[in-house]
């Protein structure tokens, strides 16, 4: 069954206590469990939407076009007809391919994309992306999707199920390489999210700050997009040599101080809360390549403690920041070697034992939903990966299955909800 609000995942902002002797949830624990794996599958709509970060640092190292290609080859060899769609962000989220079975038309929407000068800049609110997808109005003209398609064949516009099918799935495959930036339309952004200051610079110059003394006190709205964290924190200013090896003699960056305890902002955590809430109402599917490090972009808030952070000589080191307290961490997810027979409940035991209890990975398994991450610098150190992760996703969408999104028995399904996550009472409606 899809969660009613009463038993919608939550957080605790406060660092918990954990250890050895915890006792580890097992299937039974969970008490929403959405999807069965290795069952027969009923007849449906297979549908994909991707998620693709535009910015600069992303045409680095690969190429998006040809890797959603390859599983959308994958995902036909499944013996379905897939619909595929792509959403680009970095800037305003935007439509740039509507629903198509031509795996060709989004290899070429997204090497447009890839090869776009400028590339697109600005807020990369992958969360933000996800949450309209699930929307009622995903193309709503102020808090949707803009339309930016290359090829009009079609309307542009993203919509699910756009073939009327009995039953559909909603698969989303997110590609970006950074923290979730503050949403870019006002109306997406929680109440916390709306107080300047609550956001940190995505990179610094002295007139940021509005007192030098007090570095909560951060930059115009207009620059103050990066998620922030509670802890030691401070502003350094000197030489820095970043870690794209490139040396700037004057530069300005807010770290982490030390190795003490340090969680996610409860502005960005409430968004964390409220995107697990719409992937659970909406029995979504989503996966995530991410690069855990969070080194795309060498100029933004350095949130680890680690060789990343300039401030950092030796000793004991935190690899957690912004990027993985909001997603989760790669490392700890439990599969084969060939990225198959993921294990939800294992992996979210690893993430409550790692301090990751309210990541977005952890929120969505604990409901009982279904949310992998895939570290896409294993795709440096092995070619193979790329094929085997992006088999896995199409595996995991061909054999596992939940309860149809306009199908809900219970009649409890909340198809709309507010910026929090939360049922508006003036839009809940019954299936």
């Amino acid at each position: 069954m899809v969660p009613s609000c009463a038993s919608c995942p939550t957080y605790q902002q406060t660092t918990i206590a954990h250890d050895a002797d915890r006792t580890p949830w097992t299937r039974a624990s969970i008490d929403s469990t959405l999807y069965t794996c290795g069952q027969p599958v009923p007849t449906r709509s297979v549908e994909y939407l991707f998620i693709v970060d535009g910015s600069t640092s992303m045409s680095t190292l690969w190429s998006y076009a040809d890797y959603a290609m390859l599983l959308g080859s994958y995902a036909v060899d499944n013996g379905a007809e897939p619909l595929f769609s792509v959403v680009a962000i970095g800037g305003e989220p935007a439509v740039i391919q509507y629903p198509t079975t031509d795996i060709w038309l989004v290899w070429n929407a997204i090497d447009i994309l890839m090869h776009s000068q400028p590339m697109r800049t600005g807020h990369e609110a992958s969360l933000e992306a996800i949450r309209i997808a699930l929307f009622d109005e995903p193309m709503h003209p102020i808090y949707g999707f803009k339309a930016q398609c290359e090829h009009y064949g079609e309307p542009c516009e993203f919509k699910w199920n756009p073939r009327g099918a009995n039953q559909y799935t909603k698969n989303i495959v997110v590609f970006t390489d950074e923290d979730s930036d503050l949403p870019t339309h006002v109306e997406n952004q929680n109440l916390q999210q709306q107080v300047l200051g609550n956001q940190f610079c995505a990179m610094l110059t002295q007139k940021d700050y509005l007192d030098e003394n007090n570095p909560t006190v951060f930059c115009s709205a207009s620059a103050s997009i990066e998620p922030a964290w509670e802890g030691p924190r401070g502003l350094y200013r000197g030489k820095y040599t970043t870690r794209l090896g490139e040396t700037v003699d004057d530069t300005q960056l807010l770290l982490r101080l030390d190795g003490e305890p340090a969680v996610l902002h409860p502005a960005a955590q409430a968004e964390v809360l409220a995107t697990a809430r719409s992937i659970l109402r909406a029995n979504a599917m989503v996966f995530f390549f991410i690069q855990p490090d969070n080194a795309a972009n060498p100029y933004q808030p350095v949130s680890s403690w680690n060789s990343e952070n300039p401030l950092y000589i030796d000793g004991p080191t935190d690899n957690k920041n912004t990027a993985i307290w909001q997603y989760g961490d790669p490392a700890l997810g439990v599969q084969a070697s060939d990225f198959k027979g993921f294990n939800p409940v294992a992996t979210y035991n690893n993430l409550v034992m790692n301090q990751l209890s309210n990541s977005l990975q952890a929120l969505v398994l604990g409901g009982g939903g279904w949310l992998r991450l895939f570290d896409s610098m294993d795709w440096l150190t092995d070619v193979e990966n790329v094929a085997t992760s992006l088999a896995a996703v199409a595996a995991d969408v061909d054999n596992c299955h939940a309860p149809s999104p306009d199908t809900d028995l219970t009649g409890a399904m909340l198809k709309t909800h507010n910026v929090d996550g939360n049922a508006s009472p003036s839009w809940t409606t019954s299936s």
